[in-house]
């Protein structure tokens, strides 16, 4: 994957290759570019449609992510959105905060960064798919290489990203290249791939916040289960002292 490092000296985005997914200052947003009072919300919204993304998606289709790469790219537009959309005012305390995921993606009413990379990534699939032997894309796709694979977990390649798309809007069948064959169908689950919601996601998996909860809910389970067994424990050694007493009367 092509590594970017994005810096706003104006509106538009400089690309830097000596930058790396996991290096913090790829995802740095400076701050007086695009919170500008003379710029309407929808415009910047625009802005960012029209200059950002696709400078950031450019050859997505041939992107192998995983989920912390996917968790990165989330943060990257969330921080962005929040330039564009400002802070809220707490109606209970009266303090201005930040807007929650939630509310950004309520805002901005349009596929996260995500939805449009599995999305065009499939739409990239099925191109590829439908290619006749004789082009070099569809060799590479159907090729075996030979030799053995160096010890440890083999890396994610980019045909199981395609087949964890289409698990997530429903197709569970291996043959995936022969699905491809009929472009409507195949259209119907791109469709599908853009438009499904985080909440309707299978698994879960992508979802950090809801692992999140989940572990402290898990945690404090466990610290109430512990709790319980030191005082169970200590009433019991009481009532044992107390029997020990009376019966020493």
């Amino acid at each position: 994957m092509v590594a970017l490092l994005y810096k706003y000296s104006t509106l538009h985005r400089e690309l830097d290759p000596g930058c790396g997914m996991d290096d913090d200052s790829c995802m740095r947003v400076n701050d007086g570019k695009m919170s500008p009072s003379l710029l309407s919300k929808n415009l910047k919204v625009r802005i960012y449609k029209t200059v950002i993304l696709p400078v950031v998606l450019y050859g997505c289709e041939t992107w192998t992510l995983t989920l912390r790469e996917e968790q990165i790219l989330r943060v990257f537009e969330n921080k962005i959105l929040r330039k564009i959309f400002g802070a809220k005012r707490d109606e209970v305390t009266g303090e201005w905060r930040k807007l929650h995921n939630a509310e950004l993606h309520a805002l901005y009413s349009s596929p996260d960064i995500i939805r449009n990379i599995k999305s065009r990534r499939l739409r990239w699939a099925g191109h590829v798919a439908r290619m006749g032997e004789s082009r070099n894309a569809y060799r590479v796709l159907v090729g075996r290489p030979e030799g053995k694979r160096p010890l440890g977990r083999p890396r994610r390649r980019w045909e199981d990203n395609i087949k964890m798309d289409l698990r997530e809007v429903g197709y569970d069948g291996r043959d995936w290249i022969n699905l491809a064959q009929d472009r409507d169908q195949w259209r119907a689950y791109v469709r599908a791939a853009m438009n499904l919601r985080e909440e309707e996601e299978g698994g879960g998996k992508g979802n950090v916040e809801e692992g999140r909860e989940r572990r402290r809910e898990k945690e404090t389970g466990k610290k109430r289960k512990s709790v319980g067994k030191r005082r169970s424990k200590r009433v019991k050694w009481r009532k044992e002292e107390d029997e020990k007493e009376e019966k020493n009367r």
